[in-house]
């Protein structure tokens, strides 16, 4: 037993030996993937990993590597970090087989996986080398709430709970909150805590945030309570903000110890210094390339609260990125992060005509923020995408007029439609104009894959996005 552990403490001590020089030789990415609610996570990974696995020139033209024929190839390995769950890639791809196929399910937490790439260097020092070379893509996935909460780290118990009721007061979250305040408008904050009482109000205060969710908000503070994985139950996820229908109550010079004000200071504080900033020490300050998923089209149906909470976000995740000598996260992490992209998903629920509008409207809500962030030579850029196509582009006529429309299976019953989900305008909209445009996204099923399955999956720009993430790793 005593030589069998050395010799696999032997053989992990060498990948690790092997990963630190590859990363020094620029010989392995470590690609952090994240969204916003219902962007469609999963199936981008699973989509990612299967182009690379099994994509051709035909199927990735824009994937320089792949059209110029120096691509070799890749697989699978074993990834690098055993205490991190592996990514359900081959699950995924069993739900595409069954009948009916079937969308993976969401991921709830972090996951990862890895492949090793061959390929033969363009050009520069590799192809002097060796006619050979060999890449490491290590793949991570976390949930977008996670880096909502990267701002709580530069925040008291008392800033965020001020932040926090100024964005309750705008409808939708203002006529969602009702039971959570009742409850916690019966909570004497100064008064000895009653965990059970604070546990009660806090459930309420979660059920409020998935509330949120369901209405297509994406500001969601904090985001463990939503999703907890391991962390469900833990008293750090027993507080909420300070908020009231008429204001944020004052708070006293002292705070007396043991009280229900102070559990609720506390518990936000360990919250924030060991879970918010564990996860960016641990994990995001390792990450070189990072994908946002955005899925636009869920505020375009909802409308106008929707877009400014979405576009609130944004900034939010933005900063995130911001990498200025004065910056928390340069401070605290040293991030290296040096390239960004947004992606708006769905991109197949719209006919191809509208396409650039879907990346227009994205940009829009990224500009405010982006003028007002240093990157300090972060590159980022924003596409419109499918991770996986549904449907088909079609004309359909409608009181004597053409339509440009898309036609899939409708999500749930499986049946034929064609949908025509409005135009989507070429520049801003006023909140006045918002109310008059009428959107209808619709869901869409997978349909059978069938050879597809074996050749690389039906997409639009997955391509674009590979070579924005890996190409200039691959020359």
């Amino acid at each position: 037993m005593a030589d069998w552990l050395e010799q696999d403490w032997i053989v992990r001590a060498r990948e690790q030996v092997g990963d630190i020089v590859d990363r020094g030789l620029d010989r392995n990415v470590k690609i952090a993937v994240t969204g916003l609610t219902r962007a469609g996570k999963t199936a981008f990974i699973t989509s990612l990993v299967h182009q690379l696995l099994h994509g051709g020139a035909g199927q990735l033209p824009f994937f320089e590597v792949i059209s110029s024929g120096r691509y070799q190839g890749s697989r699978q390995v074993r990834q690098p970090e055993l205490h991190v769950p592996a990514f359900p890639y081959h699950d995924a791809l069993e739900g595409f087989r069954e009948a009916p196929p079937r969308w993976p399910p969401s991921t709830r937490g972090l996951s990862e996986i890895r492949l090793s790439l061959k390929y033969r260097p363009g050009e520069g020092l590799l192809k002097r080398l060796s006619p050979v070379s060999h890449i490491s893509i290590d793949i991570i996935d976390y949930p977008g709430e996670w880096l909502l909460d990267l701002p709580l780290l530069d925040l008291s118990f008392e800033d965020w709970s001020r932040q926090m009721q100024k964005l309750c007061q705008k409808s939708p979250r203002r006529q969602l909150m009702t039971d959570w305040l009742d409850k916690f408008g019966q909570l004497d904050l100064l008064a000895p805590c009653d965990d059970e009482q604070l546990a009660d109000v806090a459930e309420s205060y979660t059920d409020f945030l998935h509330a949120c969710k369901a209405e297509g908000l994406s500001m969601i503070q904090p985001g463990r309570f939503v999703l907890p994985g391991e962390m469900a139950g833990a008293p750090m996820l027993k507080f909420c903000p300070l908020v009231s229908r008429d204001g944020m109550p004052a708070l006293p010079a002292e705070i007396p110890p043991g009280s229900t004000l102070a559990v609720m200071q506390e518990r936000y504080d360990y919250y924030r210094d060991h879970l918010v900033k564990g996860f960016y020490r641990d994990y995001f300050s390792k990450f070189d390339r990072q994908i946002v998923l955005v899925d636009c089209l869920q505020a375009l149906n909802h409308g106008f609260a929707c877009y400014e909470d979405m576009r609130e976000a944004m900034t939010v995740i933005l900063q995130s990125f911001q990498y200025g000598e004065s910056s928390l996260l340069k401070r605290l992490f040293s991030p290296r992060i040096d390239k960004i992209l947004f992606a708006a998903t769905k991109a197949d629920h719209l006919p191809p005509s509208q396409h650039h509008r879907l990346q227009a409207f994205l940009n829009r809500m990224l500009q405010q923020a982006r003028n007002q962030i240093r990157y300090d030579g972060i590159q980022t850029d924003a596409m419109a995408i499918a991770s996986i196509r549904a449907t088909e582009a079609v004309q359909a006529e409608h009181e004597g007029q053409s339509l440009a429309c898309v036609r899939g299976l409708e999500f749930g019953s499986r049946e034929s439609i064609v949908n025509f989900p409005g135009e989507l305008p070429e520049s801003a909209l006023s909140r006045e104009q918002w109310q008059q445009r009428k959107f209808n996204f619709v869901g869409f099923d997978l349909p059978e894959m069938g050879e597809q399955l074996n050749s690389g999956l039906p997409h639009i720009r997955m391509d674009k996005v590979l070579q924005y993430l890996l190409g200039d790793k691959l020359t």
